[in-house]
C-alpha cells in the first residue's frame, strides 16, 4: 500500500488540501514501520519461540493459587491494553472510510448534481472523474482492505510486545516473590535447593529478557523515529490548530 500511495504522489503530485498529502504521508509511515516489525519479527523467531515457549511453561507448570494470581492480572492488563488500542485503531480507520463514501462526499459538495469520487486515503483529485465506477468500487473496497490490514498490524504488533512484557514483568515479581520466602525453612540442604532453584529462574528470565530486548530493540528506535518525524510533519498544522486526522491519530498510538 506504501509503494502504490508512493507512486500516485509522485506520478499524480500535491493537487488537494494538504492535510490529505500529510495523511498519505503519514500512512506511508504507518505501512514502511508495519512491514518492517513484521520483518524484523520474522528474522528474530528463533527468539520469539523461546519466549512463546517459556510464557506456555509457565502457565502449564505453575499451580500455586497465589502466583497464578499474579499471573492473571499481568495476562488481564495486557488483554486490556490489546483491546483499548484495538478498538481506537478501528475507531480510527471505519470513520475515514465511511466519510469518503460516494453518498457521504456529496453531503459536503457544494454542486450537489454531481458525483464525487473520493477514496479512504489521497486527495479526491487523484480519482479521475470519469473513472469506471465498477473499478472505482474495486479500488475503494481495496483500499479499505489495505487500511484495516496495516491498523491491525500497526497497532497489534505493539499490543503484542505489551503482552508479552506484562508476562516477563509478572515472572520477575514471582521470582521477588520467591525471593522473599527463601527463609521460611532453616534446614541448610532445602535452603541450598531452593537457592539452586532461583539461581536457574533468575538465569532464565535474563535470557528470556534478552531475547526479548533483541527482538524489539530495532522496532521501539524505529517507532520513536517514525513518531518524531510524523509530529515533524504535522507540526506547522498543529500551530495552526488543525486537528490531526484519522490517520495521524492512528499512527501516533
Amino acid at each position: 500500500m506504501s509503494i502504490s500511495l508512493i507512486q500516485q504522489l509522485l506520478i499524480k503530485g500535491n493537487c488537494g488540501p494538504i492535510t490529505d498529502i500529510v495523511d498519505v504521508l503519514s500512512l506511508i509511515v504507518c505501512g514502511f514501520l508495519t512491514a518492517m516489525k513484521v520483518i524484523i519479527l520474522r528474522i528474530y523467531h528463533s527468539n520469539m519461540k523461546v519466549i512463546i515457549n517459556s510464557a506456555i511453561e509457565d502457565w502449564a507448570t505453575i499451580k500455586d493459587d497465589r502466583c497464578v494470581n499474579i499471573m492473571i492480572r499481568y495476562a488481564y492488563s495486557g488483554r486490556v491494553i490489546f483491546i483499548i488500542q484495538m478498538i481506537g485503531a478501528y475507531a480510527a480507520g471505519f470513520p475515514l472510510i465511511f466519510s469518503r463514501l460516494p453518498f457521504m462526499s456529496a453531503l459536503w459538495n457544494e454542486k450537489k448534481n454531481i458525483t464525487v469520487y473520493s477514496v479512504p486515503i489521497g486527495p479526491s483529485c487523484w480519482i479521475l472523474g470519469e473513472i469506471d465506477p465498477s473499478k472505482y468500487i474495486a479500488y475503494f473496497a481495496f483500499q479499505s482492505i489495505q487500511l484495516f490490514i496495516v491498523c491491525t498490524g500497526y497497532i497489534g504488533i505493539d499490543t503484542y510486545f505489551f503482552g508479552i512484557a506484562m508476562h516477563v514483568c509478572g515472572q520477575y515479581e514471582l521470582l521477588y516473590n520467591e525471593f522473599q520466602r527463601f527463609y521460611d525453612t532453616q534446614n541448610p540442604l532445602h535452603q541450598k535447593v531452593k537457592l539452586s532453584k532461583f539461581i536457574n529462574r533468575h538465569k532464565h528470565l535474563l535470557n528470556v529478557a534478552n531475547h526479548f530486548e533483541q527482538s524489539f530493540n530495532l522496532i521501539i528506535l524505529a517507532q520513536v523515529a517514525a513518531d518524531t518525524l510524523l509530529t515533524s510533519i504535522s507540526g506547522k498544522f498543529q500551530n495552526k490548530k488543525s486537528f490531526p486526522g484519522p490517520i495521524r491519530r492512528l499512527c501516533w498510538y
